[in-house]
């Protein structure tokens, strides 16, 4: 009896390790790749590479001025990457195009070319544009401030 009631245990332990769950999976940001096997021919194929482009990926280096929560917008201007974060350091991060982290463009603060909470920024040859809520920022290509303008709410 002790002996049957283990088998049985057993068994039903095997079982049901062995049911296959079924998981889903949101593809809403995932793109799909569908590769006609007929477009490819009779070409064989040895490597993925002979299919599909390479993928650049630049590791932005860390370090305590340039901790990073979410890329919110990404430049490459010249031999620089720009890179706006709005949720953790809140500002405009310039780093190598290797990744290694050079500056900070402006300062969070509420003082003269301070800002809090960018929105978004634009890179032209001589100006960095950094806009707030409230204000339209403009720096050197170094992160020198040299003009702020502040927008003020009309009133009727």
């Amino acid at each position: 009896m002790k002996k049957d009631r283990i088998i049985f245990w057993c068994i039903l332990f095997i079982s049901i390790s062995c049911v296959r769950k079924v998981q889903t999976i949101d593809s809403g940001s995932i793109s799909t790749l569908n590769i006609d096997v007929n477009e490819i021919g009779t070409h064989q194929v040895n490597k993925l590479s002979d299919i599909l482009e390479p993928i650049d990926v630049i590791a932005l280096e860390t370090t305590n001025e340039s901790l990073i929560r979410n890329i919110n917008k990404i430049e490459f201007y010249k031999d620089d990457i720009y890179v706006l974060d709005l949720e953790g350091s809140k500002s405009l991060l310039v780093f190598s195009k290797n990744g290694k982290y050079k500056y900070k463009i402006g300062r969070i603060g509420n003082g003269p070319g301070e800002y809090s909470e960018p929105r978004d920024f634009d890179i032209d040859e001589e100006e960095v544009r950094i806009l707030t809520h409230n204000k339209l920022l403009i720096y050197t290509s170094f992160g020198i401030n040299f003009r702020t303008f502040i927008f003020k709410r009309l009133e009727f």
